[in-house]
């Protein structure tokens, strides 16, 4: 997966824009108007110009209010704090047909940001990205979730600079009815000092849940992205310190 750019940002905000006029579902756009502001938000990062920051205040702003004009709920528009030094961080949502036929292994295909029946959106929000954590200190990650099924699971992952990922976590099930919210993983404990680039995979077939748990309680790598499941890489930046 590329990394993101501001020009993605700008595309996906026109594109946006052009769904609304012609008057698309209502809780597909405010979904998308969500993520749009959390790609914003996370440009704030990369972007050293002060003009390309407040572009991204803008556009943030701007979909924030078509939020809280249709739901009454004011999403978090503050960029991230630049940190240019950080490896840059992915897009933290993924399109999908929800109304298309699985994939064999269960996973919905693969569509572009703008347009598509679903937006599953995952966010890490805590820790901050770019945090220092103590090595051997317990520390929970957590964030949001739009579009997430009861039957879907959460897999906090560590990943390597050779693409091969560590599953930090036993799954995060949401309530039964409940496809937005909050999510947090148990207390992690890493013991290694260094960067480590967190995600997350969004199991959606039971067979991707067993194999995903498997590799979490045998401490055994994962890789490319296994049949059932969607990966969200680089969505958090730490630096463990003893």
């Amino acid at each position: 997966m590329a990394d993101y750019t501001i020009e993605d940002v700008f595309r996906q905000h026109h594109d946006l824009l052009e769904q609304v006029e012609k008057g698309e579902n209502l809780q597909a756009l405010v979904v998308q108007a969500q993520a749009v502001i959390e790609q914003a938000r996370r440009m704030g990062r990369q972007i050293k110009s002060q003009q390309s920051r407040q572009q991204l205040a803008t556009i943030a702003a701007f979909w924030a209010k078509y939020v809280f004009d249709n739901t009454a709920f004011y999403p978090e528009t503050l960029l991230y704090p630049l940190d240019p030094s950080a490896p840059p961080l992915r897009p933290a949502a993924l399109a999908f047909d929800a109304g298309a036929q699985a994939a064999p292994g269960g996973a919905f295909p693969i569509i572009g940001l703008s347009n598509g029946a679903g937006i599953l959106l995952i966010s890490i929000t805590q820790p901050v990205s770019g945090s220092v954590v103590s090595i051997e200190t317990p520390f929970t990650v957590g964030g949001m979730y739009l579009n997430l099924r009861s039957t879907h699971r959460l897999f906090v992952m560590s990943e390597a600079a050779d693409g091969v990922g560590f599953v930090l976590t036993a799954g995060f099930a949401p309530p039964v009815d409940q496809r937005q919210g909050m999510w947090m993983s148990e207390p992690i404990t890493i013991s290694k000092p260094g960067t480590v680039l967190l995600g997350v995979c969004a199991a959606v077939s039971e067979a991707a849940i067993q194999m995903m748990s498997a590799a979490f309680e045998a401490n055994s790598p994962v890789e490319g992205v296994p049949d059932g499941t969607l990966i969200f890489p680089r969505l958090c930046v730490l630096t463990l310190q003893e």
